[in-house]
């Protein structure tokens, strides 16, 4: 059989209070192209299938329309799980109707954890797929009621899918392939320091990989932004499956979904999404970025193409508000200026509120960046700096961790 990961579809997205609903009729449209020519068999969403918990109608129809042109595919069963931004009980309310779609909602832990194992087919096995939902703090405490510590910590995590584990022991020893869902973060997967504070937001706790059990033969799960492996286990992101943020163009890493055979289930076929709508930063000081937007070349799908600004140094003699309507008219068929972030010139007890707020937008690190260029340090100073502060967050992080 073969499975396909995705996740993170955030439905209803806005990225500057602009739809993204175009993108992802586009992706939904490549989704079942490739359901059809690869003859995948199970649909695997794993979480964050809103970008909020009660999502607005015509988000809500764009879901329930992408359920429908997916049941009318090959595919023998769709399996969604919730994950934090989603309502659970938004996502269970319809599932009777949607079961008769070949739709299995897991969102919230059921009453008897057996009802989480889902066997494929169901007369015959051929997989075994443990539909585990985003962990909430209700489900932790209910599920570990005599248990005195934290409930808010990635072993007691760790601890359920243990205990997940027991039930599937059976189909191990048949030789079954397993495969195990999920909406978290591992903590030690390959990821950099801002990853650990972006996706421990937002309610979650990060879980160590040598916590969870080794039973499982693939952890399709979902929160990351990105795609990753951890190197230990099988434990695996496919990420969102297109650009939706300004931490998405950072990455610079290609969107995509996950395709597992079951036959050959170490071998993962990654497959790219196509870049519909291409998203770019421009970086520098006002002349530098003039120039960035002038040259620019859209190579998405879509035009235009969409544009974040951060400026590092302007003209005095002009206001911010003339600067910004000269960058949207550079280039505006190929790119569409959605934000441009012009830092306080000074930063002092009397920087007003425009200012503050515009600093916002700016990591710790480039702050501070920002101060030892204005203010004539040398570059040997500066590097100097920029390391011990390096050196401090990564002591903070792992404080925090």
């Amino acid at each position: 059989m073969k499975i396909l990961h995705t996740s993170d579809w955030h439905i209803g997205r806005r990225i500057e209070n602009i739809s993204l609903n175009q993108e992802f009729d586009l992706f939904v449209r490549w989704l079942i192209q490739v359901i059809e020519e690869q003859q995948i068999d199970v649909l695997i969403v794993a979480g964050d299938i809103f970008d909020t918990g009660m999502p607005s109608i015509a988000a809500q129809k764009q879901y329930y329309t992408t359920i429908s042109r997916l049941a009318n595919t090959q595919l023998q069963k769709i399996i969604i799980i919730n994950g934090n931004h989603d309502s659970a009980n938004f996502l269970l309310a319809p599932s009777i109707i949607l079961s008769g779609l070949k739709t299995h909602i897991s969102a919230g832990l059921p009453q008897n954890l057996e009802d989480l194992i889902i066997t494929l087919p169901e007369n015959n096995p051929q997989v075994v797929i443990a539909a585990v939902p985003y962990l909430r703090d209700i489900d932790i405490i209910n599920f570990f009621q005599d248990r005195a510590e934290s409930i808010n910590t990635g072993k007691n995590i760790a601890a359920f899918y243990h205990q997940v584990a027991n039930l599937v022991k059976d189909y191990k020893k048949q030789g079954l392939p397993i495969i195990v869902t999920g909406h978290l973060f591992v903590s030690d997967s390959a990821h950099n320091e801002q990853d650990h504070s972006d996706y421990t937001l937002g309610g979650l706790i990060d879980v160590r990989s040598s916590q969870l059990p080794d039973i499982f033969d693939y952890y399709a799960l979902g929160h990351v932004h990105r795609p990753w492996k951890q190197k230990n286990k099988n434990v695996y992101y496919c990420g969102n499956p297109f650009y939706m943020a300004l931490n998405d163009i950072k990455a610079g890493i290609a969107k995509g979904i996950n395709i597992i055979d079951t036959q050959n289930i170490t071998n993962i076929t990654r497959l790219e999404t196509p870049l519909w709508r291409q998203m770019v930063q421009f970086q520098g000081d006002f002349d530098q970025v003039s120039e960035q937007i002038k040259n620019f070349e859209n190579t998405g799908i879509l035009s235009p193409a969409y544009g974040f600004v951060k400026i590092t140094d302007y003209p005095d003699n002009k206001p911010m508000d003339q600067l910004y309507e000269h960058l949207l008219s550079l280039n505006p068929d190929n790119i569409h200026i959605i934000k441009a972030i012009f830092p306080p010139k000074q930063i002092t007890a009397k920087t007003n509120n425009q200012d503050l707020t515009a600093l916002k937008e700016y990591s710790p690190r480039e702050i501070l960046q920002f101060h030892l260029d204005r203010n004539g340090y040398e570059p040997k100073i500066k590097e100097q700096l920029m390391q011990t502060f390096d050196e401090l967050i990564t002591i903070y992080r792992q404080n925090q961790g």
